[in-house]
């Protein structure tokens, strides 16, 4: 994202707007996979075996009102243009469940909030898989595999035509949302961020994907919140509740060493830390890598003009902000419950 940006500070921001156009471009052809990817970044929480329910025949997971199907998954890996092995075939059923996840998550969210799509954006995203076919079948030719069309490379990844129009829906409210005005606001109403403000942190971590059953993750949430009221009542230190309940325990030295700058940090990380007083804990923050409580133990305020990396810092989390809400529909209005294996596919 950084190489899609151009500015300069002289008494004001300037933004590229060429740039921040085909920023959200990339982000639109690649959201559902980059976020598939992260939310599959953390590991489950050590003490928190999970016990799957039995679904009805044939049925993965549900998300909201919507069941993703067994067949859904195979009939996505038999239009893949080569035979995956046992083991990728394997790995491929959780990447692409994972992604129909994403997907229906972006859509409800898209619908509840009335974005709408432009037919040119639509035209530009199309554009992409037929250049990708095209490059595939120039492939094809020096080694003798099948030739593809748009079409088929659409429903190897899973994509319909709605998904397309989801896709172009989500640029349109990218580039709504991070628009020159926004980023320029954003940048303004949060100079420590850009600074060099710098912060010392402690933390207490429940591992949680941003997939995982809705029930998990109220379970991390409603964990750390118990521990944050211990906390606040004098039943514990934060430095023991690190100790005994985060799953990434803090090490000798660890955090009380290090000065963190606010893009050293996850923006949601970020975010709480810069908005939290020294001395003071945050709330229950969201993460890629499951369930936050910070507590700030050291805060040096910074000076120095936004430099030339704001932008970048300020599309990342307003990007992740975005992200956030998306996945937070996972606890209210879009629940994901996933099932026990059914027949196989």
């Amino acid at each position: 994202m950084a190489a899609c940006f151009v500015f300069a500070f002289k008494g004001s921001l300037i933004v590229n707007r060429t740039m921040i156009f085909f920023a959200s471009v990339c982000v639109s052809m690649a959201v559902i996979p980059v976020l598939a990817e992260e939310a599959a970044k953390t590991r489950p929480a050590s003490d928190s075996p999970v016990i799957l329910p039995v679904g009805e025949p044939g049925v993965l997971a549900t998300v909201g009102e919507v069941k993703i199907t067994y067949e859904q998954i195979r009939n996505i890996l038999e239009k893949l243009p080569y035979k995956p092995s046992r083991i990728k075939r394997k790995q491929l059923r959780g990447k692409y469940l994972q992604e129909i996840l994403i997907a229906e998550l972006i859509h409800a969210y898209l619908k509840h909030h009335n974005v709408g799509y432009l037919e040119q954006d639509l035209a530009m995203i199309k554009e992409q898989f037929d250049k990708m076919a095209e490059r595939h079948n120039k492939l094809s030719e020096m080694t003798r595999r099948p030739k593809v069309t748009p079409r088929d490379l659409m429903e190897a990844r899973g994509l319909t035509e709605e998904r397309l129009r989801d896709q172009a829906r989500y640029k349109r409210l990218f580039n709504e949302l991070l628009n020159e005005e926004a980023i320029e606001a954003f940048i303004k109403a949060n100079p420590n961020f850009f600074d060099g403000t710098q912060v010392q942190i402690k933390h207490i971590l429940i591992a949680c994907s941003s997939l995982a059953p809705t029930n998990i993750q109220k379970a991390a949430i409603t964990k750390l919140e118990k521990i944050r009221a211990d906390i606040l009542g004098g039943k514990i230190t934060f430095e023991e509740a690190a100790s005994k309940y985060s799953d990434d325990p803090p090490k000798t030295g660890g955090d009380d060493l290090v000065m963190f700058t606010f893009p050293q940090l996850l923006p949601s990380l970020g975010m709480a830390a810069f908005s939290t007083k020294e001395g003071e804990m945050s709330g229950v923050i969201r993460t890629n890598f499951g369930f936050y409580l910070l507590k700030i133990t050291k805060r040096i305020e910074g000076s120095a003009e936004p430099g030339p990396h704001a932008v970048t810092i300020a599309v990342r989390t307003l990007r992740n902000q975005l992200n956030n809400k998306i996945f937070d529909q996972t606890l209210t209005t879009m629940p994901i419950v996933i099932y026990r294996k059914s027949p196989k596919p």
